[in-house]
């Protein structure tokens, strides 16, 4: 890789046939860019929408994230006080946590069950049965499409669910699964996963294989968890330090910035920037259509392979006539340092990069969890659900996809073509920010969610803006990305 210094001039591109004609099309290029991302925003939010806001999912596309976390710490907690008394003297009353997350049939009849198995509170389980069945009771007069198909599965599914907790409720009675058919519970196992598996170990003694399965994978979350909170914390703790320091130095002069926005760059040129940017948003709507085509029809996945595809679009400008010299420096494919010795700097600069802007991260993070609360809202990202029940397959392309193939694809069309398109006429922070509001809505995470990526954008953008280099943005994309994955995998996954 070569320096991020300046070069000699490259040849001029030939401008526009008639005046004015390239600023035009710079201008509709934007327009174009802004509409597309808000689309797809929009259509993201609207099929989202249209999954949880149905009234009868079936029980395998619920997630209960908090309930499978709750219960694995409960059991952890179970095998640490065993002979202490009760549960809730070490977790507290499960009540209000319960009421937080269980606000519907599936996920009420889910904490009856880790009520009863991992904390032993029957009484508490049965209260949880019945606001279960009020649930039903409530949706089944809402629905009005009695007599058509629709309303005939609706009726089926209620059926099933008011089955469901008439067996919980006889195993809760008898505080045991002693002599609970196999059928009856491998059909709560088939319907609600470790939930439906948990049932078998109600009233079990603590030397029973299951309970002791539940009670070690249990034991790992409650370390992992201290674990991932305290590495957190001391990542803060580091961050809010060196940005102080980053701060001072910038003040003082000290911190230099190596971006080099060319002067003798034409307005035709940074317009093929955003035509190589336009291209990746076009690309990026045929190639997940395509595999979503390719898996419906042929049953095979080949999203993994095919989105490696739009790691073509940055070079579109090459194709239109601009110099491998004058992309990279836009890309920010080089390196302050020759050879491998400059590639690992800018590494490391990556890394130092992202504990400084850590507390820009937690700033969006904590306006996202106001908007959660004022909007009533659920964000999720298929990618979460996907780790949540990941084999190692699953593990592996989750892995490549966030961790290397999202940094250096994302950062290229990102920091690379639109950032350094903006940064020729828009200052360091304005760009940042306009980019990362980009980044943020087209990444299906929803609303509320947006603030918190575009902290994790901006600093994206400051990084580039101090190195000049893509790789640090890379690098600290990477890491972050694979602390979400490795966090879900340990916390919630099978």
């Amino acid at each position: 890789m070569s320096g991020g210094g300046s070069f000699s001039a490259p040849e001029r591109l030939e401008g526009p046939s008639k005046p004015g004609q390239g600023r035009v099309w710079s201008k509709f290029l934007w327009i174009l860019i802004l509409a597309s991302c808000v689309g797809l925003h929009v259509i993201q939010m609207v099929s989202q929408s249209v999954m949880t806001e149905d009234p009868t999912p079936e029980p395998d596309q619920v997630q209960s994230m908090e309930l499978r976390y709750f219960s694995r710490v409960a059991f952890g907690l179970e095998g640490l006080s065993s002979g202490s008394g009760s549960m809730s003297s070490i977790a507290g009353s499960p009540t209000d946590m319960l009421d937080e997350v269980a606000t519907g049939p599936i996920e009420q009849l889910r904490a009856a069950i880790v009520v009863a198995a991992a904390l032993n509170e029957f009484q508490q389980a049965e209260t949880l049965l019945q606001d279960a069945e009020r649930s039903l009771g409530r949706l089944e007069g809402g629905i009005t499409n009695q007599g058509d198909p629709r309303g005939e599965a609706d009726a089926d599914w209620f059926a099933d669910m008011r089955e469901d907790i008439r067996i919980v409720r006889r195993v809760i009675e008898r505080e045991s699964a002693a002599g609970l058919a196999k059928d009856l519970a491998d059909r709560l196992e088939a319907r609600h996963g470790d939930f439906g598996e948990m049932v078998r170990v109600i009233g079990s003694p603590e030397s029973d294989p299951l309970r002791q399965r539940f009670a070690s994978r249990g034991m790992q979350t409650a370390i992992a968890a201290v674990v991932i909170v305290g590495t957190a914390g001391l990542a803060i703790l580091a961050g809010f330090v060196l940005g102080i320091v980053a701060l001072v130095l910038l003040a003082t002069g000290r911190l230099r910035r190596r971006l080099n926005v060319q002067s003798q760059w034409s307005h035709r040129d940074r317009t093929l920037l955003l035509e190589g940017f336009m291209l990746f948003l076009v690309g990026f709507v045929v190639v997940t259509t395509a595999a979503a085509l390719i898996q419906e029809f042929a049953g095979v996945d080949l999203s993994p392979v095919l989105i490696w595809l739009l790691l073509l679009t940055p070079f579109w400008p090459l194709l239109r006539g601009m110099s491998w010299g004058q992309l990279h420096l836009a890309l920010g494919w080089h390196a302050n340092g020759k050879g491998v010795g400059g590639a690992i700097k800018e590494a490391s600069c990556g890394v130092v990069g992202y504990l400084a802007g850590l507390p820009i991260v937690v700033l969006g993070f904590l306006i996202s969890l106001g908007l959660i609360s004022i909007l009533h809202t659920e964000p999720s990202h298929p990618a979460v659900s996907e780790a949540m029940n990941a084999d190692l397959k699953t593990a592996i392309k989750l892995f490549v996809l966030a961790s290397l193939w999202a940094p250096i694809v994302e950062e290229t069309v990102f920091r690379g073509l639109l950032y350094y398109n903006m940064r020729k006429w828009a200052a360091p922070i304005l760009a940042a920010l306009v980019v990362a509001f980009l980044f943020a809505i087209i990444h299906p995470q929803g609303l509320a969610l947006v603030p918190a990526l575009m902290g994790l954008a901006v600093v994206f953008a400051l990084m580039r803006e101090w190195r000049g280099s893509i790789i640090g943005p890379m690098v600290a994309h990477g890491m972050h990305n694979a602390f979400i994955i490795t966090t879900v995998m340990l916390l919630l996954g099978q």
